[in-house]
């Protein structure tokens, strides 16, 4: 199957046969994965019944051709098994391997006679160096797995940097799911011999009602998905994307039939989500890069990054519509262990505008007397902590922070561990939102939702630097889109929209 640039070709191997005499069954799963320059291939599920040789996956057999290298090293013509081989390199094609594999391979003379294979050919034994590279899985090998990429037209030096820097990692490979992602590419193949699902990342999950494979183009907003079934037994496909757990959506395939049985079909998803990704190459933290952010068509981007400079992401309205009644809120975010101050994660809730009256929990990593706790402020001013913080944020991991309101009673959870609450109704209704001190704190995966079309209201909390509060920053309408600035940042982050036929409600999904 194909998207069009991208492809995935599978076979479900099971067979029954004589060997030597002796009833043998076979059995595996083999996906390959084709993206702009190499081809990512799996084997799982390879089963033998016959215990009286090996049974082993060839990669290549050809003419031997040049010089063959092994981890860099030109090898002499031999029979040899290569013990934690990383990669081979032979006529212009690479050969890379994850860890703790062992390879074997031919580079000398061998003989053999072409009318064995087809009688059409002239009887004769002929001998030639050849170059055979091959996987032995033993003897009557029970679920054993491969994973290898061919790179096509590398040099070796191409290779040896492929090698050390692989851009794929395998999210499955058993005989119910094979699949990938390219991180670079940001594409992620998958075969489901079952109804299943596929975790991407943290944020982002697939799942299908039926076997089929799937190309999924994460790197697009929205999500392209590309579906087919190889069965060709379906008439239909349900799709869904599940973004970040609270969140999701699904994509019904009607699948083609009669001539087009078979074939790949594409569909978009419907939710547009702010970038979770860090724009900084040296680190995979997620954060909201420095550089202004447009939407135009729906679509979220970033226009002229500045290398190394995030904004803080510093009190984002995670609801433009008022908290009344009983709700629950939840966001991950994570703090950066090389920082000398964590004490960054603050969440607002019931914040009412202009009456600056609001209750917040302040949360840090040296848990300082007058910082961590539940506090109110009430028309402006702060009144004494009211209920106690003693947990620790962890640094460099995903924390879950998640608030309850139930009528009187606010409850506070950090990684599904109470660790504070309050018992208060002088605030009943208002906004929520979150506050940050630096820049030490990312996000998971902000979205941005269409949600009316007024301008977002911004709020207006009073700067506090004993508690670490920044100010919700009123902003003016000057063009078209969505920016995200200042640029560098000096502690504060804002949105602002300006088309008018459009609003902004920026929510934290976990």
């Amino acid at each position: 199957m194909s998207d069009g640039n991208f492809g995935v070709t599978t076979m479900d191997f099971n067979k029954a046969t004589q060997v030597n005499g002796l009833p043998v069954v076979i059995a595996a799963r083999k996906a390959n994965f084709l993206f702009n320059k190499e081809m990512i291939c799996l084997g799982a599920g390879i089963t033998s019944s016959y215990s009286l040789a090996p049974t082993t996956t060839t990669l290549n057999q050809s003419y031997l051709k040049g010089s063959v290298l092994v981890n860099g090293a030109t090898v002499p013509p031999r029979d040899n098994t290569y013990n934690d081989v990383r990669w081979i390199y032979h006529e212009g094609t690479g050969y890379v391997f994850r860890s703790n594999t062992t390879a074997k391979m031919k580079t000398n003379f061998q003989s053999g006679n072409w009318y064995t294979i087809k009688q059409a050919q002239t009887n004769e034994t002929v001998t030639a160096d050849v170059f055979k590279l091959w996987l032995d899985h033993g003897n009557a090998p029970s679920n054993a797995t491969y994973k290898y990429a061919v790179l096509p037209n590398f040099t070796s030096s191409e290779t040896s940097i492929y090698a050390t820097n692989m851009p794929v990692e395998t999210v499955s490979n058993t005989s119910s799911l094979q699949a990938v992602s390219h991180k670079t590419l940001k594409q992620t193949g998958a075969i489901l011999y079952l109804a299943g699902t596929v975790d991407i990342n943290e944020t982002l999950k697939v799942a299908v009602d039926k076997p089929c494979i799937l190309l999924i183009n994460w790197g697009a907003n929205p999500i392209k998905v590309t579906a087919s079934d190889p069965n060709q037994t379906e008439t239909t496909l349900n799709v869904i994307i599940s973004y970040s757990g609270l969140k999701s959506e699904i994509l019904t395939f009607p699948l083609p039939y009669s001539n087009a049985i078979g074939t790949s079909m594409t569909k978009t998803a419907a939710t547009t989500r702010l970038v979770d990704e860090r724009f900084d190459n040296t680190t995979n933290m997620t954060a909201v890069a420095g550089g202004v952010w447009s939407l135009v068509g729906g679509e979220l981007a970033l226009s002229n990054p500045t290398s190394n400079a995030f904004s803080t992401p510093a009190n984002i309205n995670v609801n433009n519509t008022p908290n009344t009644g009983d709700f629950i809120r939840t966001l991950r975010a994570k703090v950066m262990g090389t920082s000398s101050n964590l004490d960054v994660l603050c969440l607002v809730w019931n914040q009412q505008n202009p009456a600056n009256s609001y209750y917040y929990v302040n949360i840090n990593e040296s848990n300082t007397a007058g910082k961590s706790g539940i506090f109110k402020v009430v028309n402006g001013f702060k009144s004494a902590q009211l209920a106690n913080v003693t947990v620790t944020l962890i640094p460099d991991v995903w924390n879950n922070l998640e608030l309850q309101k139930i009528g009187d009673v606010n409850k506070i959870f950090l990684n599904g561990e109470l660790v504070s609450q309050l018992t208060d109704n002088t605030l009943t209704s208002g906004f929520v939102g979150l506050g940050f001190y630096d820049n030490t704190c990312s996000f998971n995966n902000l979205s941005v939702l269409k949600y009316n079309n007024n301008l977002m209201d911004t709020t207006n909390l009073p700067y506090d630097p004993t508690v670490n509060i920044l100010k919700f920053q009123s902003v003016d309408r000057d063009s078209d889109g969505v920016i995200i600035y200042p640029n560098p940042s000096s502690g504060k982050f804002n949105v602002k929209l300006n088309d008018s036929l459009t609003g902004a409600n920026i929510k934290v999904f976990f």
